[in-house]
């Protein structure tokens, strides 16, 4: 971290870095490597395929069953075709708005049809990116088939996706097997002529407690982690900074695992006692919050002389071990990810759950491949025996700070320390593997024709016509792409701000401007969709806090303001664009190249006006 003098904070603070979770990512992608490397991987076709791209096998040629694709113009058809005979890989180039996310969920449904016993890892660099492709396999009623792999951060979960979680998949997979296996003692109970809801009674009481000593063992861990984290922040004075940094991580990481197995016993025992109140006088009894009185009712209940209990008793006990063990639920991820025709994560969160090491996959789909690093591709890739890779080489590449003076200390040009692998396949591979998308349906002519001009020397096809253009959009603004400039104009430039970021408050005016006739012209109709996006986010800042104070509020519009890398995977109506000044692209926080731009805003626009 580079921080100058006046961007350091003022009053006092701590400064908390979990180096161990931080190197995480790093000994994940080292880890497929090494498996890639000493043959470890689920094909060992892969390592040929990378060290030697023109050995690999075309696909066969494959046919799409009655009933499927109908919807699919020709030229994703043939590539489905191609798709569901891959043999080793099919490297997919595809321009924004071509149909990536439609053809890798077709591809999903007809790879399952035709190839039942088949199981497919779905990954992508992105969650948003990710997602998507979740999304509409849910549409096509595939929910049930798929998991998604996650690590702590939820929010960036698309709440749509958060039922399909393995996490909660591994719960409810769980709680399937506790009622089954409580069915299982209400049958026998009945069968020896005993009160099967005495029986359950007493069955759900000894768990309570059993949950609620553990509940109590792993609070005063706890607590006494919090104790050592008070009583020695900084070490001994003895040890070194490495080792201060991995007994404060391996600290960090304890009270983070307790602190969520605390979160799933709590969660246990509310079902608990949930359904014991639902049990009546005898459930509510148990359920008492003293243990000496629930204990005692529980001992009433499980006095029997009838023939047959004993053995009864013995399963419940059996059984009760069990269910402890069931309680932490991470312990059955395998035997969740084992049952699911469809396994999604990010390339680096796929490495969050031990038991993806042990799957194998038959084909292997990676979305964004362009924005993945090599050793980040091949830890999904690794799992797999086929892999269908797609992305767009014009699009954001992998997030770097490398300084081009300095890359490996001046070894290699810094192009070739941040190629991808579909900079350093696709120039090899036979012409069988390889396969465009070259028909957008996204922007409409006049953005087609720029993006198709400027950055795919002319190859993108664009479908869309400008009369489907919004016709409020079209009225206010009849050019689909206007550039503006503020030469004239007097305070024009960007202020610099701490962080190293900029704003500029005169278009900031000019961009509220735009919002305001829009919005009056839109009223009485449905929200257009509007992107508001610059390069900064102090400019971010100040555009929102402007719209946030502004006399007159924008019902008419719904505003989204945001980054180009944040706004990536998402469209609008109209976007407006604040250009940076060309001499600070690079610096710190600035996406560098014009991938940036062309991915981030233009293509997912239906109207775009520009502003510098």
């Amino acid at each position: 971290m580079n921080l100058r003098d006046d961007e350091l904070p003022k009053g006092p603070g701590v400064l908390e870095s979990n180096y161990h979770a931080e190197s995480q990512p790093i000994s994940r992608q080292r880890t497929a490597l090494e498996n890639v490397r000493r043959g470890r991987a689920a094909s060992a076709d892969l390592k040929t395929l990378l060290c030697n791209p023109a050995s690999a096998r075309g696909p066969d040629q494959g046919g799409i069953p009655p009933g499927f694709a109908n919807d699919l113009n020709d030229e994703k058809r043939k590539l489905l075709e191609r798709a569901l005979g891959v043999n080793g890989i099919l490297m997919v180039e595809g321009p924004p708005g071509t149909g990536k996310t439609t053809f890798i969920a077709e591809l999903i449904g007809l790879y399952l049809h035709v190839f039942p016993e088949a199981r497919i890892l779905l990954s992508s660099q992105t969650h948003t990116a990710l997602d998507h492709v979740i999304i509409k396999l849910l549409e096509k009623g595939m929910g049930q088939d798929v998991v998604r792999v996650h690590g702590e951060r939820l929010e960036k979960i698309d709440e749509q996706v958060h039922p399909l979680m393995l996490d909660n998949k591994a719960r409810a997979w769980v709680e399937r097997v506790e009622e089954r296996a409580r069915d299982h003692l209400r049958a026998k109970a009945k069968q020896l002529g005993l009160n099967a809801e005495e029986v359950e009674v007493v069955f759900l009481g000894e768990q309570r407690h059993i949950l609620l000593a553990e509940e109590r063992e792993q609070e005063q861990r706890l607590a006494a982690l919090d104790r050592s984290a008070a009583e020695e922040p900084a070490g001994n004075g003895q040890d070194s900074e490495a080792e201060v940094v991995t007994k404060t991580s391996t600290l960090l990481d304890e009270q983070t695992q307790i602190a969520e197995q605390l979160r799933i016993l709590r969660r246990r025992l509310n079902r608990i006692e949930e359904k014991l109140d639902a049990l009546g006088a005898y459930g509510k009894a148990v359920a008492s919050p003293s243990d000496a009185i629930s204990k005692e009712w529980i001992d009433v209940l499980s006095k029997s002389e009838v023939p047959g209990a004993d053995l009864l008793k013995s399963q419940v006990k059996l059984q009760l071990e069990w269910f402890t063990r069931l309680g932490a639920s991470k312990n059955f991820h395998g035997a969740v990810l084992g049952e699911a025709r469809v396994v999604a994560g990010t390339c680096v969160g796929l490495g969050n759950v031990q038991a993806i090491g042990e799957q194998e996959f038959e084909l292997c789909i990676v979305d964004e491949v362009s924005k993945a690093t090599p050793t980040e591709t091949l830890i999904p890739m690794s799992r797999s025996k086929r892999w269908v890779l797609v992305g767009d080489p014009k699009q954001l590449p992998p997030y770097s700070e490398l300084d081009p003076n300095k890359v490996l200390e001046q070894r290699f040009p810094i192009e070739e320390a941040e190629a991808t692998l579909l900079d350093i396949l696709t120039p090899h591979l036979p012409e069988s593997c390889k396969a465009q998308l070259t028909e957008q349906r996204r922007m409409v002519t006049g953005i087609g024709r720029l993006i198709s001009d400027v950055f795919y020397d002319g190859r993108l096809v664009t479908i869309r016509k400008a009369a489907e253009r919004n016709p409020v959009a079209a009225k206010l603004h009849p050019h689909e792409v206007e550039w503006h400039t503020t030469a004239a104009l007097g305070q024009r430039r960007d202020k610099e701000m701490p962080g190293r970021t900029y704003k500029n408050s005169t278009e900031a005016v000019i961009v509220q401007q735009i919002l305001d006739r829009l919005n009056d012209a839109n009223r009485g109709r449905a929200p257009l969709s509007v992107a508001v996006i610059a390069g900064y986010s102090a400019q971010v800042k100040e555009l929102d806090q402007r719209l946030r104070g502004a006399a007159k509020p924008m019902q008419s519009l719904d505003i989204v303001i945001n980054t180009v890398d944040a706004f990536q995977g998402k469209d609008a109506d109209i976007c407006i664009y604040k250009r940076d000044s060309l001499q600070r692209q690079g610096s710190a926080g600035v996406p560098t190249g014009s991938a940036s731009l062309e991915c981030g805003t233009v293509p997912r626009t239906r109207r775009t006006d520009h502003r510098r």
